[in-house]
């Protein structure tokens, strides 16, 4: 597998508060990371980090992989009649602008939209979704757009159980896959479910490395209680 992420010496200040201090890891291509920490640990600015939407102290490679973020706040109402297959073909946009999608445009959304299985769900508008498939619509828009570097920050929170398990099973999907997954959660119950690694955050790196090592035991050296039944 190839090096897919490198974060090096990684430093985020918010004005005089710090976010996050020297951060080390890397990541190949298609490894899944669940990034764990409490509120305020850095989890979520760590992503905004990678996706160059905050300044930063250094270093962040990508190695060219397009990146695809998803939000953990998204739209709650959704003022235009848009369906999901128009929404994930926003996708291929690319910034530019287009009158017309092309053939390969729509092969791509398609494409996406069975990953995410919504295929069924395409005419559907985005106001009459669920919101798992609200947030499976707006992976597959990432998707869509090539992605293969995907952070998704708490991308189960607010779902139901069978919400949820429909999208464990879209995400696990992807880990059979080349594409990289970073996932912010606060659950720890889907460590046992998702991932081969773990970043667990307190501003600093507590654990960064194998997702069976953390579940043998190592957590409980950091005080934290995993995976409760």
């Amino acid at each position: 597998m190839n090096l897919g992420l490198l974060v090096e010496d990684l430093t985020v200040n918010y004005g005089d508060e710090l976010s996050l201090k020297n951060i080390n890891f890397s990541l190949k291509d298609g490894d899944f990371l669940l990034v764990l920490g409490k509120n305020g640990a850095g989890k979520s600015t760590l992503l905004k980090a990678i996706t160059g939407e905050i300044s930063y102290a250094g270093n962040i490679n990508t190695f060219n992989h397009k990146i695809g973020y998803v939000a953990q706040k998204l739209p709650q109402t959704i003022k235009f009649p848009v369906t999901v297959e128009e929404l994930v073909l926003t996708g291929t946009l690319k910034g530019k602008p287009k009158l017309f999608y092309s053939k390969e445009d729509r092969e791509i959304a398609e494409k996406a939209l069975k990953a995410t299985n919504l295929l069924a769900k395409r005419k559907k508008l985005l106001g009459n979704l669920s919101g798992g498939e609200l947030r499976r619509a707006f992976i597959a828009r990432a998707l869509a757009g090539k992605a293969d570097l995907l952070l998704l920050d708490e991308p189960t929170s607010g779902l139901d159980q069978r919400s949820r398990e429909e999208l464990y099973q879209v995400l696990n999907n992807f880990f059979k896959e080349n594409t990289i997954v970073l996932m912010v959660t606060h659950d720890p119950r889907e460590i046992k479910i998702l991932g081969n690694k773990i970043l667990h955050l307190e501003k600093q790196i507590l654990y960064f490395g194998a997702k069976d090592r953390y579940l043998a035991g190592e957590e409980k050296d950091l005080g934290v209680e995993c995976c409760p039944e």
